[in-house]
């Protein structure tokens, strides 16, 4: 379901119609046939037709007209303002902006032009074009201002629509449509009382405003009021302007809200007949067809709004929830993107992206999607259980945890504060009168807030039996999410159950052949057992059934890239994934990182351009160009396109960031930390900007400086552990362990932060005081059993000391909770390798999923391999480390090695010849020697 197209989407025309559209006919081809005619006369002629409501026949007169004369003004303005009358913004833009190319007068020109430019969704031209024109006539002034500040409230940037308001006012005070303006902008805010005390002043001075009227009834609505009186303000702006063409949008959207359906077709049918042929009474009869469930009917509908209106928001966000609900996922994708590149604020748009990213399995990304949404004060709750939810599916257990905690007190209801509180005494250790609490809220209720929290606390737990326990109550709440069958293919994960964890993917994808990361989850497996050619064999599957499956065709490449496939091979791939959606960043920027990641810098780039041709507004694409630049050695070119960037995003710090890494790499230090402030003024708690801009400090030798910086950053983030980490990192460099260790204990005690106490236990451990460190770790997962962070520390210091059996067990502690811990994995599958246990190849595969193309983790598999006696395979995998990493010579010695075991005298002799003439660049030449004089 959709909100009804704002007044901003649609406008009354200019000039009414008449009733009979045979008479229209008839009266146009009388005019026609008279003879010839003068442009003045057809001109006249068509001033008369519109007076009479003819405005088809009017627009024909207006066209012979400038068919004779092409230099006719008034009749092209003529031509403009009935295009744009009969709702056909963009022609009207043309028209218009001829009229003033052709020195038609700012004052009558301007304020339609720049009204087609904002119904035609073409803001940044607008503001670019005619943000500074000048007007002489006030009136038009004040409607130019006007229009510009709902472009710039469109661009996000409240900062110049407030100011193109005040403009405005100043030009004409109380200006209607400015208050107006003004009061949408105050509710977008959360400030409703504020925005209705605006409205009511406006109808106080004129209660003829059909717009006030009808954003009193919205502002009712918005705020919980009766839906009878919110559709009798409706019906008043109607009253008052019976060709208020919104209004009648805004009567059918509340009534397709409250599913009255035979009361949103009456109303269409109003609608037709006051406006026929409108584009709005095509959105309405798509937005009826969906909501009655006739997708086909509203598909076909909307594709042709999308192709008469591509850039309208509300007609992109009704295409795209009805291709997601048709299972055309990769489409709703990207109508959802288009969104948000025309207007990132919209709420509606941002949400379902998210919701689809999930279902493609595509987590990460709706992260990122969500990230606006999470980050609001206070964050929206929808957003922060889809937050919960993709995490969730990533054995992320603490994250989500915290995002179904806060979703829950966000939520006024007394019961779901009530599992917060819950939630919040299991963290703190109360785990007994917590869980107790929460199974009593679960038997309460037939939502699964309550459950799905019991879910992830056991989960982190590792108490699978309760866990599953808690997912049988949520499938039996909601036996029709294919989702939660998902869910117990993941807990069947983490139990290492591969038989049942297939059995419930597969079982979720029967349920939902909509859902494919299922289908991803399986594939997962696949390789899990040792069976790459039957993961690929799943997406080649995916892709010949549904061509147009983009993040089929993307994982594809995926595998085949991770089966050292050729690199033609996997580009041809990512080609498919690209015809596939044209319009999608997602498969051009995995081109980009894969010919990056491959060190075809010369390939990334040509990949990089391409896709900012296809999509010269996307950021993402920009911000990849410019790392394709940067690693190609175009500096100066890199320093461009990240600078192209900021004016892109300038509410973020990344392009900034990206700005001080070029400029430090071209020696300008002066600039580079100007860049980092600039960031910093966005983002002041940004951990990468702290720590760039503490770097850069300390190696300008301005000691006093970085320190006073990190004491500000300390006082406005007190309760957050990276100014404390950064403050250890200052003392450190300075070889000030003592104060190191000071600090870390500081924000230990105000934040109990687990990152810091590990830096506390390894600051210990380094400076040979073993004793305390010791000491300091089992008091430390004494008071907190499931701090997996230590866990792991533990374990390499474990492995440090050639405590292998020790450090084997915690690993598996530390991966029983997360699954996905890539250095877990990494580390569990080398201490297998070299105590010759099986299984070490199984783990070291899942870590090169989690890590593709990196050397160390294929450097490890290699040695997994190999002492699974498949050598063969070891030594091609060593290879491809050697050919990521080939300045490496511990991975030469490895493949050196390996090439020994596998009798390949060749390649061991030219590697160790190789790491012999690298002299003291690398330190085991005892070995090189030693293996040289075995040959």
């Amino acid at each position: 379901m959709i909100a009804s197209p704002s007044a901003t989407d649609f406008r009354p025309p200019l000039v009414p119609r008449v009733k009979s559209r045979a008479l229209a006919l008839a009266l146009a081809l009388g005019v026609v046939a008279c003879g010839p005619q003068s442009s003045q006369s057809l001109v006249a002629s068509g001033k008369q037709l519109g007076a009479e409501g003819n405005s088809k026949a009017a627009l024909i007169q207006y066209r012979a007209a400038l068919q004779k004369d092409p230099q006719d003004t008034e009749a092209r303005i003529l031509l403009g303002q009935t295009l744009l009358a009969d709702g056909d913004a963009a022609a009207a833009a043309i028209e218009l902006t001829k009229a003033l190319d052709a020195k038609g007068a700012p004052a009558t020109v301007l304020p339609m032009l720049t009204r087609a430019l904002l119904l035609s969704g073409d803001y940044k031209k607008l503001v670019i074009t005619y943000g500074d024109m000048g007007v002489d006539d006030k009136a038009a002034l004040a409607a130019v201002k006007v229009n510009l500040a709902t472009a710039w409230g469109a661009l996000s940037d409240p900062n110049k629509s407030q100011a193109a308001i005040a403009a405005a006012l100043a030009a004409v005070p109380d200006y209607p449509p400015a208050r107006l303006l003004q009061a949408r902008l105050l509710a977008a805010a959360g400030k409703i009382d504020e925005a209705k005390a605006l409205v009511e002043k406006a109808l106080a001075a004129d209660d003829k405003l059909a717009d006030a009227w009808q954003l009193r009834g919205e502002l009712l609505a918005a705020s919980g009021g009766n839906a009878k009186t919110v559709e009798e303000y409706f019906r008043k702006a109607l009253e008052v302007d019976k060709r208020h063409i919104s209004a009648h949008g805004a009567i059918i959207g509340a009534r397709l809200w409250t599913k009255d359906i035979a009361g949103a077709k009456a109303q269409a049918d109003e609608l037709r007949k006051a406006f026929p042929g409108h584009p709005l009474s095509l959105l309405v009869d798509a937005q009826i067809a969906y909501t009655e469930g006739d997708l086909p009917r509203a598909r076909e509908m909307a594709q042709r709004l999308v192709r008469y209106l591509p850039d309208n928001q509300s007609v992109l966000v009704l295409a795209g929830n009805i291709e997601a609900d048709l299972g055309s996922m990769v489409q709703a994708q990207a109508y959802f993107g288009k969104v948000l590149q025309l207007n990132p604020t919209v709420v509606m748009a941002r949400r379902n992206l998210a919701r689809v990213e999930i279902q493609l399995g595509q987590y990460g990304k709706a992260l990122e999607t969500l990230k606006p949404l999470l980050q609001a004060t206070p964050p929206r709750i929808d957003a922060l259980a889809l937050a919960g939810d993709a995490e969730l599916r990533q054995n992320n257990l603490e994250a989500a945890e915290r995002y179904f905690a806060k979703a829950a007190s966000q939520e006024p209801s007394n019961e779901r504060l009530r599992i917060a509180t819950a939630v919040a005494r299991i963290g703190r250790g109360d785990s007994s009168a917590g869980f107790d609490e929460l199974e009593g809220l679960s038997s309460k209720t037939s939502e699964t807030y309550a459950d799905r929290a019991i879910y992830v606390a056991r989960m982190k737990r590792g108490e699978y039996q309760a866990a599953q326990q808690a997912l049988d109550r949520i499938v039996a709440k909601e036996p029709k999410n294919a989702a939660n069958l998902e869910l117990r293919g993941r807990l069947e994960l983490a139990r290492n159950n591969l038989p049942a964890a297939r059995a419930a993917f597969e079982q979720a994808a029967k349920a939902d052949p909509k859902l494919f990361s299922a289908v991803t989850s399986l594939a997962a497996i696949d390789q899990l057992e040792g069976q790459p050619d039957k993961a690929i064999a799943r997406m080649q599957a995916a892709v010949a059934e549904n061509p147009k499956n983009t993040p089929a065709w993307m994982a594809l490449a995926e595998l085949k890239s991770k089966a050292d496939a050729p690199i033609e091979e996997i580009k041809k791939l990512l080609g498919e994934a690209i015809a596939s959606a044209p319009a999608s960043s997602a498969p051009r920027l995995q081109l980009i990182e894969l010919l990056l990641r491959k060190r075809q810098n010369k390939d990334a780039m040509a990949a990089a351009r391409d896709a900012l041709a296809a999509m010269p507004g996307d950021a993402t694409v920009l911000e990849a160009v410019g790392r394709a630049q940067f690693k190609a050695g175009d500096v100066e070119q890199a320093l461009t396109t990240f600078r192209k960037l900021v004016a892109l995003a300038p509410k973020s710090a990344i392009p900034y960031l990206r700005l001080a890494n070029v400029f430090s790499a071209m020696g300008d230090r002066k600039q580079a930390e100007s860049a980092l402030n600039l960031a910093l003024e966005i983002e002041p708690g940004d951990s990468s900007v702290q720590a760039a801009l503490l770097d850069l400090l300390v190696s300008s030798n301005r000691q006093s400086e970085a320190l006073d910086n990190i004491r500000r950053f300390k006082q406005s983030k007190p309760r957050q552990p990276v100014p404390y980490l950064l403050e250890a990192t200052y003392h450190l460099r300075q070889k000030n362990i003592d104060a190191a260790a000071a600090a870390y204990r500081e924000g230990i005690e105000k934040t109990g932060s687990s990152e810091l106490a590990v830096g506390l236990y390894n600051l210990l451990m380094q400076s040979s005081r073993n004793a305390e460190a010791e000491q300091w770790a089992a008091g430390w997962i004494k008071k907190h059993p499931q701090d997996i962070a230590m866990e792991y520390q533990l374990a390499i210091t474990s492995i440090s000391r050639n405590d292998l059996n020790s450090g084997e067990d915690r690993l598996k502690r530390v991966l029983a909770v997360q699954p996905n811990n890539p250095l877990a994995l990494n580390n569990l599958a080398w201490v297998l390798a070299t105590r010759g246990k099986p299984g070490g190849v199984a783990y070291a595969r899942r870590a090169l999923d989690l890590m593709p193309d990196d050397p160390a983790t294929l450097d490890t598999l290699a040695l997994a391999l190999a002492a699974e006696s498949h050598l063969p395979e070891a030594l091609a995998v060593q290879k491809r480390a050697v050919g990521l990493a080939p300045s490496d010579g511990g991975l030469r010695l490895g493949l050196a090695k390996l090439a020994l075991q596998a009798g390949d005298k060749a390649t061991a002799k030219a590697e160790l010849k190789g790491l012999q003439d690298m002299g003291a660049r690398f330190p085991a030449q005892a070995e090189v020697s030693r293996l040289l004089q075995g040959l």
